[in-house]
Formats: C-alpha cells, sequence, structure tokens
C-alpha cells in the first residue's frame, strides 16, 4: 500500500499539468487561469492524501467492527466462549469498552460474561477469552434457594429445574416481593425474571 501512495503522490503532481497540456499549447488558457487551476488540484489532493494517510487506521477499525460482527453472531448462537485478540493491551482493552457498551446498550448483563485471564500472543499481540454464563448451576441454584427461604415469606416455594429456578407462591404481592429481594442481593449471576401465568 506504501508504494502505491507513494507513486499516487508524484504522480497527483504532474496530473494538473497533463491535463492542462493541450489547452496550453493552443494558448486558451492563460498563467492566471492555469495557476487557479493547479490550486483546485492542489485541494483535492489534499483531500485525497488525507484519506490516503488515514488509510491504516480506518482498515484496522473496520476489522475491530468485523470482530465485534463475529462477537455479536457468537453471542446470538450461544457459543460458549470467543478468543479476542488485537495488537496491543490497549487496543484490547477498548476493544473490551466497545463490547461491553454494545452489549449494555442490547439490556445484557455484563454479569453474564465470563472473562478468562490475559494472555500474550506471537508477535507482541494481546489475548483474552470471552464466555457467556447461560443458565443457572447447582451452585448458584443452591445459594438462589436459600436466600429465599431466608426471606421467610409465607406460601413461597423454590426448586431447581434444569438451568432454572422455579418459584413459586399463591399470591403476586409475595412473588413480587422475592423478585425484589433477589434483584438488590448482589449474585455473580444475571438474572431475568418470567411471570408464566398473569
Amino acid at each position: 500500500f506504501g508504494i502505491a501512495s507513494n507513486a499516487y503522490g508524484q504522480a497527483n503532481v504532474l496530473s494538473a499539468y497533463i491535463f492542462l497540456a493541450p489547452a496550453i499549447v493552443a494558448g486558451v488558457v492563460t498563467l492566471g487561469v492555469m495557476q487557479q487551476i493547479i490550486r483546485a488540484f492542489g485541494r483535492v489532493e489534499s483531500s485525497l492524501q488525507y484519506l490516503l494517510r488515514a488509510w491504516p487506521t480506518i482498515i484496522e477499525l473496520l476489522s475491530v467492527y468485523k470482530r465485534l460482527r463475529e462477537f455479536e453472531k457468537m453471542i446470538e448462537s450461544k457459543i460458549e466462549q470467543e478468543k479476542l485478540e488485537s495488537s496491543s493491551e490497549d487496543r484490547l482493552a477498548a476493544l473490551i469498552v466497545v463490547l461491553e457498551e454494545k452489549l449494555v446498550r442490547r439490556k445484557v448483563s455484563l454479569k453474564s460474561l465470563d472473562w478468562g485471564s490475559l494472555e500474550e500472543a506471537s508477535g507482541g499481540r494481546a489475548r483474552q477469552t470471552a464466555g457467556l454464563k447461560a443458565g443457572i448451576n447447582s451452585d448458584n441454584a443452591r445459594l438462589l434457594n436459600k436466600a429465599i427461604k431466608d426471606l421467610g415469606l409465607k406460601g413461597i416455594q423454590s426448586q431447581t429445574q434444569g438451568d432454572q429456578l422455579r418459584v413459586t407462591g399463591k399470591k403476586r404481592d409475595v412473588l413480587q416481593e422475592v423478585i425484589s429481594s433477589l434483584k438488590e442481593s448482589n449474585f455473580d449471576i444475571p438474572l431475568n425474571f418470567v411471570n408464566f401465568r398473569d
């Protein structure tokens, strides 16, 4: 890309004169008009030079965008783990911030991410794994059951069903109290509440 950029810069210096050569030979263009046209070419060329100087950054941002799209696909397809990799730890941290912002915008709790340790990859690159916590494991189910029983509410029963916890009760107000109590508690997992009966 560097060779093409330099070749473009050299050719651009002569391009105005090449385009104006027939008009200069015919005597149609005066020296003042030629200078104005060359200045206009210079302005266009400086705008294109900005694009050429920014091209590596644009390519890098496109690759970050592509990795984020792949990560979003991973989230949608519920793959267990994904490796994030970048050219430095700072860029990896920026990638993680962007990922977390996207998750927050989609109303996904950041507690659902399970971050691995930061690793050094080849070529001075940085790598980190990110896993998704899905469902409630048996240890967390026991903690939630204990928290619900410690509330001491009458008519409330909780039981584990696979990777979910089912809480039943006769009164809606009591169930709402359980939900608000669990929301206030600081568990390590994201909690979603679904009402099966209205």
